[in-house]
């Protein structure tokens, strides 16, 4: 996930949540406050997570590192005689 998701867009995120939603916490204390942030952070990482998997152009298996590409990887040969099917 850290490489397709900048951390920084989840907590803005989470933040942007707890900030709509401050009239719906009931917590008295600074630990209830973490607490309540956690559980919005959590949502919200396991909702990027799911999004990610979800979408077949994110696939992990179809990506290759970038290592391959460098030391010309048969991935990334063209081939100028092949038609292209």
């Amino acid at each position: 996930m850290q490489a397709k998701v900048d951390p920084s867009d989840l907590v803005q995120q989470t933040l942007l949540e707890a900030y709509r939603g401050l009239d719906g916490f009931q917590g008295q204390t600074e630990g209830e406050w973490l607490a309540w942030l956690k559980q919005i952070l959590k949502h919200n990482a396991t909702d990027y997570i799911r999004s990610y998997k979800g979408t077949a152009k994110r696939r992990i298996q179809r990506e290759v590192p970038m290592e391959a590409r460098r030391h010309g990887s048969s991935l990334f040969r063209i081939d100028p005689s092949d038609p292209g099917d």
